[in-house]
């Protein structure tokens, strides 16, 4: 009789490729999270070393348990707590610093999970079995988010407002010599305060500086606030005289296309009109892309500044590696955070932060290059300050800053570049000095002008030490969105001035004021929005009058 013979199914092995799921979510993440302001070649680096070094891991993990399944546990485990520091880090480091406890905390983390997962190599074939699903659906979501980028086709700009347009008429133009007009100065400094902002805030005393413009002539809008709280939405506003869904074919899930904001402020209507009636544009380099407007008539600019990559060297092996922006933000994401500065510290801080300062200077040292020259001469300026960084001493003296360089604001500052506390003092610090330059600056302007000019001093937005990127309720709304708003008109204003002008009716109150036009003011409003859907637009108006 024959014995029957029983196979038992064999022991199947299942291949543990979350560890690479895990590790390269992050960058994935990061990089759909930024679309809009970085390319997606810069991740490729970052996407090619941390995947290398992954497997590395996995494979050294592998030799000391004898076992893929626990060794793809142990790097998942890594990787997850290497890339989450910079995160929790960054929430709470905004008071004070936190990589003390944090680092301590990561540490018991880490010996308690390798433990945990050395204890159940038995049930490793199913945990790896979740683990593999969680890495698949983690890794669909920023794969998804960036195929919809770059398949769905750009947004259309539309026509600009009804009323706008019939400004490039040189036949509405008033019977005057264009060497009669007025010289129109337009100085942005960004992310300057309201009065009462700075005082109850920064507790900055912004008054002399405000009194003594009004001595001057200046008309103050003690009640301004901007009509948005990102730079990029609220500068074509001011120059276009039009809301940005009357500007732009936008919904609230469309994307931020670079080159049409550029083209709004380029070839903007506010400077159509003014070239229609003689007007040469004089642009002042600002070191931002949005606002570097090269085309101009008279592109000012030090001749000292170089165009070198926005992120220091660091010497590894003997070569000179040049991280990417993307690559900077990565690491500050991660465990690296807390040994970065001392990672990108050289001889001298990172050569940005130099050339910041000097198109700081440079800008408001030329302001008054055009004051006597022959013509009527539009002059736009986007000063990046006092906004961050903060490179200037309340003296003038040089804040050296040994970081990678940034332009960081509000939540991307506070507990990713300082503490809230470093936000205010040199945010104090540099407004000090900033005013002390505008103050020479607009009196080189008023006492070398033959013809009184138009001059506008006006902010994009205000400052960001409780402006929350990715929430309304978190924000200060009255710090982010009141702003500095003063006008000079030779002649006075007739009236058109009146103490809660937002920037979008700048330009119209200009036109209506010198150039006999009747241009119908647009109903003051402003809107909040994030950091991932910036058209996604929040009406705030009521809740800054209440």
């Amino acid at each position: 009789m024959k014995r029957k013979t029983i196979n038992n199914p064999p022991n199947k092995k299942v291949l543990p490729f979350h560890p690479l799921a895990f590790a390269l979510y992050p960058i994935l993440a990061l990089s759909a999270a930024n679309l809009n302001y970085l390319s997606l070649r810069e991740a490729n680096r970052a996407l090619l070393v941390v995947g290398i070094a992954a497997i590395l891991l996995w494979c050294i993990f592998r030799l000391v348990t004898r076992n893929w399944g626990t060794a793809g546990g142990m790097t998942t485990l890594v990787s997850v707590l290497f890339f989450s520091y910079g995160h929790i880090h960054s929430l709470a480091s905004r008071e004070t610093d936190a990589t003390l406890w944090l680092s301590i905390l990561w540490g018991i983390i880490l010996i308690w999970g390798s433990q945990w997962i050395l204890s159940h190599s038995a049930q490793m074939i199913s945990i790896t079995k979740t683990m593999n699903v969680v890495g698949t659906i983690i890794l669909f979501f920023p794969l998804y988010t960036t195929g919809v980028h770059y398949l769905s086709p750009p947004s259309q700009p539309l026509e600009v407002n009804h009323d706008v347009p019939t400004l490039t008429n040189p036949s509405i133009l008033p019977n005057q010599n264009s060497n009669e007009f007025p010289d129109i100065y337009y100085i942005i400094l960004d992310g300057y305060g309201r009065g009462d902002v700075l005082a109850e805030i920064y507790d900055f005393d912004n008054q002399p500086l405000l009194d003594y413009l009004e001595e001057l002539g200046f008309y103050v809008a003690e009640e301004s606030h901007t009509n948005y709280n990102q730079t990029f939405l609220s500068i074509p506003t001011s120059l276009n005289m039009a809301y940005i869904e009357d500007l732009l074919d936008v919904e609230p899930t469309s994307t931020y296309n670079h080159k049409q904001h550029v083209n709004l402020i380029q070839n903007n209507q506010a400077y159509d009109f003014l070239s229609q009636a003689g007007y040469k544009f004089v642009s002042f380099s600002s070191g931002h892309s949005l606002t570097e407007i090269r085309n101009a008539d008279y592109y000012m600019h030090p001749e000292d500044v170089s165009d070198s990559p926005s992120a220091p060297a660091i010497n590894l092996f003997g070569q000179l590696i040049f991280p990417t922006p993307f690559e900077i933000l990565l690491a500050e994401t991660t465990a690296l955070r807390p040994i970065l500065p001392g990672v990108f510290q050289t001889v001298t801080e990172p050569e940005k932060y130099q050339a910041r300062r000097q198109r700081i200077t440079y800008a408001f040292s030329h302001l008054a290059d055009f004051a006597q020259a022959e013509g009527s001469y539009f002059i736009f300026a986007h000063i990046i300050a006092p906004h961050p960084p903060f490179v200037f001493q309340a003296n003038g003296e040089p804040r050296v800053n040994m970081q990678p360089y940034s332009i960081a604001d509000g939540t991307h500052f506070v507990g990713n570049k300082g503490s809230r506390a470093e936000y205010i003092t040199g945010y104090r610090n540099q407004i000090g000095y900033i005013n002390l330059l505008l103050l020479e600056t607009i009196e080189n302007i008023l006492t070398q002008s033959e013809i009184p000019p138009v001059i506008i001093l006006q902010a994009d937005h205000g400052p960001g030490a409780y402006f929350d990127w990715h929430s309304l309720e978190k924000t200060n709304q009255t710090e982010r969105m009141g702003i500095l708003n003063a006008y000079y008109f030779p002649g006075g204003d007739e009236g058109w001035l009146y103490p809660s002008i937002t920037p979008i009716n700048t330009f119209r109150v200009v036109f209506n004021r010198y150039f006999d036009l009747d241009l119908e003011l647009l109903e003051d409003k402003s809107f909040f929005s994030d950091w991932s859907t910036p058209f996604d637009f929040i009406d705030i108006t009521e809740m800054l009058h209440e």
